[in-house]
């Protein structure tokens, strides 16, 4: 789970990445994916401090990690952003068929080694997303 090509789990910081955004100083893209990354640690940070699951969006953690993981051009499989979001495979499954069905990823159900991606409409909605939070903040 930790290669160079597949997902990190949350709090495992890797050296930053030649295929990182803020490597290759893309600007308003390294600003997105630098607030994507804060925005999920502060989900997961959430999780911890109230110690419980009542306050948690799997779909919209999945969400994050899927942008996380197209900026850094990395390999996302069904199990594993299962582990790194902190949820079963049944909730995985819900929160992802919940966006596949909304059209923002792209996953071949059942497959545990199935990667899942956000899809053109995903990746757009989420740039669009991130870039409104940033200038509101």
């Amino acid at each position: 789970m930790t290669s160079d090509n597949v997902v990190r789990l949350p709090g495992q910081d890797a050296p930053e990445s030649p295929a990182s955004p803020a490597a290759r100083g893309d600007g308003m893209a390294a600003d997105n994916h630098a607030l994507a990354l804060r925005m999920h640690r502060f989900s997961l940070d959430r999780d911890a401090q109230f110690q419980s699951d009542a306050l948690r969006n799997p779909a919209w953690d999945i969400l994050l990690s899927l942008y996380v993981a197209q900026m850094e051009k990395l390999d996302a499989p069904f199990a594993t952003l299962c582990v790194a979001n902190r949820l079963s495979s049944d909730m995985g499954a819900a929160a992802v068929k919940a966006l596949h069905a909304l059209s923002l990823v792209a996953w071949r159900e059942g497959e545990p080694n199935s990667p899942v991606a956000l899809t053109p409409r995903g990746a757009a909605q989420m740039n669009q997303f991130l870039q409104r939070v940033a200038l509101s903040a």
